[in-house]
């Protein structure tokens, strides 16, 4: 099996920094989210300064420099999918040794409302990515003194959150009903595309992990349950949970 051909070789042909430099005086932590409009607005909020733009085929992604409660951090849009992890090298070439970062998931458990907060424990490793960062292994351990940090974050603003594995797939048009009842059945109340990727890039260059997810839409029905994905609705509540982060960021 070509997933278990995992090469614990630190150096690869390519390297980050081959590639991408250090930058000077970068801020060591980084919270990071799948949307522009809301890394957008807490730039403006917080007269963020543009201190580099990655680029690629189809669009650009700026990164800025904000202050916030004394403590500098840089706000940076992700790529959606096992992509990010080319973000995270990149991050990581430039000087980030923790990364922050929040984003959409299905739940498994329709007990579970939409926006809500969920903190994965694990992450069920339906991916490729990861295997090329660490041995193989069904699942990636997340729970650790970060989780902590974060479930204090949230207790202290009053925000519902939820505890358990998340999925990570890479296609959603593949979560097939079989696989949901078989995820649920090891403890998994999430399903999303980034976890098992970035934890893993993230533990192979030793930075430090705190993910996040709130929640859109069901799959723990006779029919999916679209909640709010994909559909026009006031950002407002979505917005606020960049504020989790921000205040997660200064106390990892």
């Amino acid at each position: 099996m070509l997933l278990n051909d995992y090469d614990c070789d630190p150096k690869a042909v390519i390297n980050p920094e081959d590639i991408y430099k250090k930058i000077d005086n970068f801020p060591e932590i980084v919270v990071s989210c799948f949307s522009r409009s809301i890394i957008e607005k807490y730039r403006t909020l917080y007269n963020g300064e543009l201190i580099f733009i990655t680029e690629n085929d189809n669009n650009t992604q700026p990164a800025y420099k904000i202050t916030y409660k004394g403590k500098e951090i840089v706000l940076f849009m992700m790529r959606n999918g096992s992509s990010s992890v080319g973000n995270v090298e990149e991050l990581f070439a430039y000087g980030m040794k923790k990364l922050i970062i929040f984003g959409s998931c299905g739940v498994l458990d329709k007990k579970l409302k939409t926006s809500e907060i969920i903190v994965p424990t694990a992450a069920i490793r339906d991916e490729g990515v990861s295997y090329h960062y660490i041995e193989p292994n069904d699942e990636i351990v997340i729970c650790n003194k970060n989780s902590e940090i974060l479930e204090k974050v949230l207790n202290e603003h009053g925000y519902k959150y939820y505890k358990g594995k998340t999925w990570t797939i890479s296609t959603m048009f593949r979560e097939t009903e079989r696989k949901v009842e078989k995820r649920k059945n090891v403890g998994c109340i999430a399903v999303e595309q980034e976890c098992a990727s970035l934890a893993a890039v993230c533990q192979f260059r030793k930075v430090s992990f705190l993910p996040f997810f709130y929640i859109t839409d069901n799959l723990d029905s006779d029919n999916w349950e679209r909640g709010i994905l994909g559909k026009e609705f006031d950002m407002t509540e979505i917005e606020k949970v960049m504020l989790i982060a921000l205040e997660a960021a200064i106390r990892i």
